[in-house]
């Protein structure tokens, strides 16, 4: 009778430990369309944004998505409004987290939570997405359409948000000799995430996104450097005007362009760039 060493026997018990924790994550299984509807009503008037997800595989481990959100607001009309954003799937999946890269979402610290199983022999009926904190609360997609006679949303009926801008002459004229305080005063939308919103309202900034039921509202101040705890140390050049900052939620921006139908601004916390427009 053949005998082993203890060593022997210690190896492939290693190896057979090794080889039975490893999982394979089935992204393929996710590959197709997804959909989520919210509503929310906001002084009255109802808000509804629906989003389609589309995750397609490119090649072995290397995956794209795209977003299509149209958004009904009440307030403003009630007229469909539609954008799109895409960017990729990053193929390395740490901490179950299987993270966007590039697009809305990318910018916004987007991933799909990998579930215990890893999707493994089976094709998912839902999937869970989360943002980082402050950008947006988690969402649940499904494989069918949900959005009903409630919402309001006629995808042949879309419009896309450019056309709901204020005419130029009009801005020009009403915006000429006023302060970046004053110039900000309104609404904005997002040019890559049609339910990405921002109001400046006296001191106030307000902020809502898919995924968020209720408006983000924190005070704001303008000023020539970052007032925010995290970037008032940072060695920045001091620019009148230039930086927008939440105290509270410790955030600070850079204005990059602030006419009368355009702002842009760049994140200090992460150096990318958010474009809005202006719109009723």
């Amino acid at each position: 009778m053949k005998r082993y060493s203890s060593y022997t026997i210690l190896v492939c018990t290693i190896v057979f430990i090794l080889n039975g924790c490893s999982n394979t994550v089935k992204t393929s299984n996710t590959v197709g369309d997804w959909y989520q509807t919210t509503s929310q009503n906001m002084g009255g008037f109802l808000i509804t944004a629906e989003t389609r997800l589309t995750i397609s595989r490119i090649a072995p481990g290397e995956y794209k998505y795209r977003t299509e959100t149209t958004v009904i607001d009440d307030m403003y009309g009630g007229s469909p409004k539609t954008q799109y954003s895409s960017g990729k799937l990053l193929e390395d999946i740490t901490n179950k987290e299987w993270r966007f890269i590039g697009g809305s979402w990318g910018e916004r610290g987007a991933y799909i939570e990998v579930p215990d199983d890893y999707w493994n022999n089976y094709v998912p009926s839902e999937i869970t997405i989360s943002f980082l904190e402050g950008r947006g609360n988690r969402m649940i997609f499904k494989r069918s359409i949900q959005h009903s006679k409630e919402s309001g949303i006629d995808p042949s009926s879309t419009v896309d948000a450019e056309n709901t801008a204020e005419p130029q002459e009009e801005l020009n004229a009403r915006m000429n000799g006023k302060s970046t305080y004053e110039m900000l005063q309104g609404k904005w939308q997002s040019t890559t995430d049609g339910s990405n919103f921002l109001i400046f309202e006296k001191n106030n900034r307000k902020e809502i996104a898919e995924g968020m039921d209720v408006w983000d509202i924190e005070e704001f101040v303008i000023s020539s450097k970052c007032e925010n705890n995290t970037d008032a140390q940072r060695e920045l050049e001091a620019e009148k005007d230039k930086y927008l900052s939440v105290k509270a939620s410790d955030l600070c921006w850079y204005i990059v362009e602030l006419n009368s139908s355009t702002l842009s601004l760049s994140y200090m916390g992460r150096g990318n760039t958010l474009n809005y427009i202006r719109v009723k």
